[in-house]
């Protein structure tokens, strides 16, 4: 038995149809989207943290460095004060 509904009926099941496709292809690229962010989120954490590294050991490096300049300045001032021979020969 056909009703005066049956094709308004169908039509309502058509649309509820697309409607359904049409959110579970936004759900997936929502779902593709949130992995790239995530490979991406992680990648740059890696890079962060090798770079937190580089630059620790570069401030360790310049501290180093630093120090050695610190050392043979006292050394030349003392020496220059004392102007002892041994320091005249060390330091030409």
């Amino acid at each position: 038995m056909k009703t005066k509904f049956e094709q308004h009926s169908q039509s309502g099941k058509d649309i509820v149809s697309e409607i359904r496709q049409i959110i579970d292809s936004a759900y997936d690229q929502a779902q593709q989207l949130k992995t790239q962010k995530a490979v991406a989120k992680l990648e740059l954490y890696d890079k962060l943290e090798c770079t937190e590294g580089k630059l620790l050991f570069l401030t360790l490096e310049i501290e180093d460095k630093i120090q050695q300049m610190v050392e043979d300045v006292e050394k030349k001032v003392s020496c220059f004060r004392g102007t002892s021979v041994a320091c005249t020969e060390g330091t030409q």
